[in-house]
């Protein structure tokens, strides 16, 4: 789990969803906006039943997300972003590398 400073809430995400630029990747997105608080960065992971069908799926792949932005993702990032990584299909697929190389590519555009 994502530390407490670092998670989003419930109204976040929706903001998110409405007013966030989006950076693509291969099998991730990542939306995001920028604010002006010097609050630690604030992030989430979705993986909706339609991209993989099983608990045991969308869990395992937010829990390698989760481990990437814990130790590599959430020590540089500045404060004031707020940003919710989506899954799309094909992740599950991908091995945990891949999934790092490709977050790592994500926020490296926004940075």
């Amino acid at each position: 789990m994502l530390p407490k400073e670092n998670r989003l809430s419930k109204e976040a995400f929706t903001k998110i969803f409405k007013t966030g630029r989006r950076v693509r990747g291969g099998v991730l997105t990542l939306v995001y906006i920028k604010t002006q608080s010097q609050e630690k960065p604030k992030l989430g992971i979705v993986v909706s039943k339609k991209t993989i069908k099983t608990a045991v799926g969308r869990n395992k792949i937010k829990r390698q997300i989760r481990n990437i932005l814990i130790q590599e993702i959430l020590p540089v990032l500045k404060s004031g972003l707020e940003g919710v990584i989506m899954v799309y299909p094909g992740a599950g697929e991908k091995k945990f590398d891949e999934l790092r190389g490709e977050i790592k590519m994500i926020f490296d555009k926004i940075l």
